[in-house]
């Protein structure tokens, strides 16, 4: 007998067990929703979250099929600040300025650096991502 749910429905399932059983803080529920949302639609996740100080921001990447890509990521942010922490600027300074989430769907990698900082551009120059795969980006 068929129950009537699509695949769809078991990933969200799965990502809300996942959710459920993560520890309670801001760090580990970024971590979790961007991993399971990486592996539920292939791609670069990268989430943030504003802190207490409203001045920097949580960030979270994930990439299942590509995890150097998540890497890149988080080298990039630790670079710029600290491990898993940025300053509250650029992309995450739009989300909160237009009160809704942002998504970029397919968006070209050197479209991404141009939206951001002038320290992050400079970083992305300095550290060309040499063998990331952007294709499902």
């Amino acid at each position: 007998m068929h129950s009537g749910r699509g695949a769809g429905d078991a990933a969200l399932a799965d990502m809300s067990g996942a959710l459920a059983n993560a520890p309670s803080d801001v760090e580990a529920i970024l971590i979790t929703a961007t991993s399971s949302l990486s592996r539920i639609k292939p791609a670069t996740w990268v989430a943030v979250a504003m802190n207490a100080d409203p001045a920097t921001s949580s960030v979270a990447a994930a990439d299942h099929a590509h995890p150097e890509m998540a890497d890149y990521v988080d080298t990039y942010v630790a670079a710029l600040y600290t491990p898993r922490r940025a300053p509250t600027i650029g992309l995450s300074q739009n989300v909160i300025e237009s009160g809704s989430p942002i998504l970029y769907p397919r968006l070209p990698f050197d479209d991404l650096v141009g939206m951001l900082s002038p320290e992050g551009q400079a970083f992305c120059r300095s550290n060309p991502r040499s063998s990331c795969a952007l294709s499902a980006c």
